[in-house]
């Protein structure tokens, strides 16, 4: 068994591989592929650290855009974002108080055949 350290599967390894262009991966050795895996995820967890960041300075951008467009005074965009949210958190407790969050799985389906027998699958 593969042991790198964290769960992995082999689709995230060529998916790891293709994003950083390592095409003759299916030739690479395991422990190349564990290198390389163990530095995505220091990378990540580096990147991790300023996505709150990110996100502050995109949300910012994103609320003079929208009032520019709109021609509205940026306090009326985040007062609309607030309550779009709210909604949005009111809709999901809905939901769930419904039990419309999960849908029931098939259990068995029943296909009638032309001769009018019964398959089961």
């Amino acid at each position: 068994m593969l042991q790198s350290g964290f769960l992995t599967s082999r689709v995230t390894l060529k998916r790891l591989a293709a994003k950083i262009h390592i095409y003759e991966s299916y030739y690479a050795s395991v422990v190349e592929c564990i290198t390389q895996l163990k530095k995505a995820h220091k990378a990540y967890k580096t990147a991790k650290k300023d996505a709150a960041k990110w996100r502050t300075g995109f949300q910012e951008t994103f609320v003079t855009a929208t009032a520019k467009r709109w021609a509205v005074p940026e306090e009326v965009v985040i007062r609309q974002m607030k309550r779009e949210k709210e909604s949005k958190k009111q809709g999901m407790i809905s939901h769930a108080i419904r039990e419309r969050n999960n849908k029931q799985p098939v259990v068995r389906a029943i296909v009638i055949a032309e001769d009018g027998k019964s398959l089961f699958s």
